[in-house]
């Protein structure tokens, strides 16, 4: 899954937790061969989210 977070989000897509929490792809990131995605989530606070992070928190692009 690690080159499909490529695919799934491009820097400025909005995005969204199962939580209703939203937030905007601001770059990405590799860490030792991995690419993770940077969010800026509403409240102003940044996460750097893999496609593990991605899969348990239910991380989507909104429409």
């Amino acid at each position: 899954m690690n080159k499909q977070l490529l695919n799934l989000f491009k820097i400025n897509d909005k995005v969204k937790t199962d939580l209703n929490v939203e937030g905007t792809v601001v770059n990405y990131v590799e860490i030792q061969g991995k690419i993770y995605i940077k969010i800026r989530w509403k409240n102003g606070t940044f996460g750097v989210y893999g496609p593990e992070e991605v899969k348990r928190y239910n991380i989507k692009k909104v429409a």
